[in-house]
């Protein structure tokens, strides 16, 4: 197995492969319940927030919706200790917004999740959901505006009259009649498209009708700050730079097709699958919720016991084939688990401390809680990149498709027999011979 530049490498399997001990499946299963529905109440109460800001026009600088802001959400829905010392004005700023309308979002009869040590799970799914927004606004927002243009200039409607009209004429051929559509249809809304382009758009080149529907575009196209500038004053391409800058344009989007009764398009991501996502279980949150030492929150955060397998050996077995490590990678103490299927991290010293590094800037910059995660906790954005990518096959499964396998040299193999190969190993690393044993 060759390392990545990375230093992670991810292996998937069933929760069967790594004996999971029966007594804690239970709580573990209930924990991945916990997460999951502060999670899909955290999708809903962000929008519910969102619709209420923008509403009632009260947020122009959206500069408030970051990783933080998701976070903060997560937690208010949950039910913890009270957390000790100082708090940033930013953060302290996010808790004031987001009581604002709390109180009006409990009233739908939600109750809050008993979720212990909430921080580790807040910081995942915090980031997942601002991927989740940026991905939407930047992959989705410029067809969108290009649609809703189509509808006010009313494009297919025209074609279509233009096309019954002239298709029975003589001397009408199929030429002409695109000829006359591009003319009278396609060329005044490309016009209009291309006017919108900018944060100060020209108009000069636009017909009566085409002014018309401008007008009506208007909600969207003052939906920015006023000394808001589009990078390269393009608006499309400001849109994949800076997304989140776009999200309130994008919810007037919404509201003018309402306005026109035409199906309208969803601005803020929601989470409606019951089935339950992967959730992290790093040291705090095993010993929290997994083992349920003790209920002193400040023992969740013991530093006097660095070696995580000592903690993770109560739950699994550290001898399975998963577990074990790979070449340079340790298993460092963190995992994603659904109840079902598991996904372990395994990283080198060297990404441990740049882990450790990026989250105590992170931890300084955003002046979150004090004892958000152990020192031994990777970065939750890390963790996230790296079981999103996780290419590892659960055993006894055969490979979709042919696949081309190249067979390792002489010396390649002397080096490997100096080393115990275990038998779970990425698909996409065995030799033929090797591949079946899986058949």
């Amino acid at each position: 197995m060759k390392e990545t530049p990375q230093g992670v490498s991810v292996v998937k399997c069933g929760i069967g492969s790594v004996n999971w001990n029966e007594h804690y499946h239970p709580r573990l299963l209930q924990h991945v319940s916990d997460v999951n529905q502060a999670t899909t109440q955290t999708y809903f109460f962000a929008r519910y927030i969102l619709l209420q800001e923008f509403s009632k026009g009260l947020s122009d600088d959206l500069s408030y919706i970051t990783e933080s802001f998701f976070k903060q959400i997560f937690m208010a829905l949950t039910v913890r200790e009270r957390e000790q010392g100082a708090r940033a004005p930013e953060t302290l700023k996010t808790r004031k917004l987001i009581a604002d309308y709390l109180e009006g979002y409990m009233g739908t009869g939600f109750s809050k999740v008993p979720l212990r040590n909430p921080a580790s799970a807040a910081n995942n799914e915090a980031c997942r959901m601002f991927t989740a927004y940026k991905n939407n606004i930047s992959c989705y927002f410029g067809e969108q505006l290009h649609h809703v243009v189509n509808v006010l200039m009313n494009v297919h409607t025209r074609v279509s009259g233009i096309c019954k009209k002239l298709k029975g004429k003589p001397g009408q051929t199929r030429k002409s009649i695109n000829a006359a559509c591009r003319e009278q249809v396609y060329e005044p809304a490309r016009r209009l498209k291309e006017a919108i382009r900018s944060r100060t758009p020209d108009t000069t080149n636009l017909d009566d009708f085409a002014l018309e529907q401008f007008a009506k575009l208007q909600g969207v196209l003052s939906a920015y700050k006023d000394d808001y500038k589009f990078r390269k004053d393009d608006r499309y391409y400001d849109v994949k730079a800076a997304p989140l800058n776009h999200l309130k344009a994008y919810y007037h989007l919404a509201v003018l097709l309402e306005k026109e009764h035409k199906a309208s398009i969803q601005p803020f991501p929601i989470r409606r699958s019951w089935i339950p996502a992967h959730t992290l279980i790093d040291l705090p949150v095993l010993r929290a919720n997994i083992l349920d030492r003790t209920k002193e929150p400040h023992a969740v955060f013991d530093r006097n016991e660095k070696d995580p397998k000592k903690a993770w050996s109560k739950v699994l077995d550290m001898q399975s084939a998963p577990m074990k490590d790979k070449h340079k990678r340790e298993f460092q103490g963190s995992a994603f688990t659904d109840g079902v299927s598991i996904c372990i991290i395994h990283k080198t010293d060297t990404e441990v401390e740049r882990c450790h590094t990026q989250h105590q800037k992170r931890t300084n910059n955003t002046a979150g809680p004090a004892s958000d995660l152990a020192s031994a906790s990777a970065s939750a954005s890390d963790l996230a990149s790296a079981s999103a990518s996780a290419s590892a096959s659960v055993p006894n499964s055969k490979p979709k498709g042919k696949r081309k396998y190249k067979r390792k040299s002489k010396d390649d193999a002397s080096d490997d027999d100096s080393e115990e190969k275990p038998e779970f190993q990425y698909i996409n690393k065995l030799t033929p011979d090797e591949l079946s044993k899986f058949d």
